[in-house]
């Protein structure tokens, strides 16, 4: 009779868990809108007092059934995605091999000019090399007036510093008034006097501009003689 009474009580405790599972299930389904009907916050509330939950049960049941099912959302896009992806490797694929066979077609047009600019250059570099033995070995009268021109260049490139200092030096002067802080010393000279330093800066500017004149024509000079000094 005792055990009787147990197995009956055993079979009433299973009955009601599951009982209160599925009432808990039911409100969680209607909770993450799985059926149309939503039920109120008092019927929640009865809903988790006949199943034993708390809200923290609940809230915690709605949020593993929201994330499995946006688990199953994104499972479900894999067909589409792999169609997708299949479609553009065999794109990028035809590409590839498209770049591959261009990339051939300018290496097999590049190679012959590769190597005849590399024979162009040798040849070139021998060409050099012989002119410069030419004018190595050169001993005639031209080479005595290459050294003239050397020196001449020197002593006009000399005379450009003084010139080029002096003309710095009275460029500050000729500035107008406007430039100088009001009342310096230093700086309120009369415009007569400013006149005379912008004259000055001008001689300078002729005088420079004649010495590189006179520097240009000794350079085509020069080069005149290298090209003369390269005959055999």
């Amino acid at each position: 009779m005792l055990a009787e009474l147990l197995e009956k009580a055993r079979e009433y405790r299973r009955v009601k868990a599951e009982t209160r599972a599925a009432t808990f299930d039911e409100l969680v389904a209607l909770m993450t809108g799985e059926k149309k009907i939503k039920p109120t916050p008092a019927e929640i509330d009865e809903a988790l007092e006949a199943a034993g939950k708390s809200w923290d049960d609940l809230t915690a049941a709605i949020e593993y059934r929201e994330q499995r099912r946006a688990w199953a959302a994104e499972i479900a896009e894999i067909p589409a995605v792999e169609k997708h992806l299949d479609t553009v490797s065999a794109k990028l694929m035809a590409l590839q091999m498209e770049r591959e066979q261009f990339i051939q077609q300018i290496v097999q047009k590049e190679q012959p000019l590769v190597g005849n600019a590399r024979a162009l250059q040798t040849l070139l570099g021998q060409a050099r090399s012989a002119e410069h033995k030419l004018r190595q070995h050169y001993r005639g009268p031209l080479r005595d007036e290459l050294l003239q021109l050397e020196e001449q260049r020197r002593q006009l490139t000399n005379q450009m510093d003084p010139i080029g200092s002096s003309r710095e030096h009275h460029a500050m002067w000729a500035r107008p008034k406007t430039d100088f802080v009001t009342g310096h010393e230093y700086h309120n000279c009369s415009d007569q006097e400013r006149a005379t330093h912008q004259q000055i800066v001008a001689d300078c500017d002729k005088q420079l501009a004649d010495i590189r004149s006179e520097i240009a024509k000794l350079d085509a000079r020069e080069r005149e003689i290298q090209v003369e000094m390269a005959r055999p």
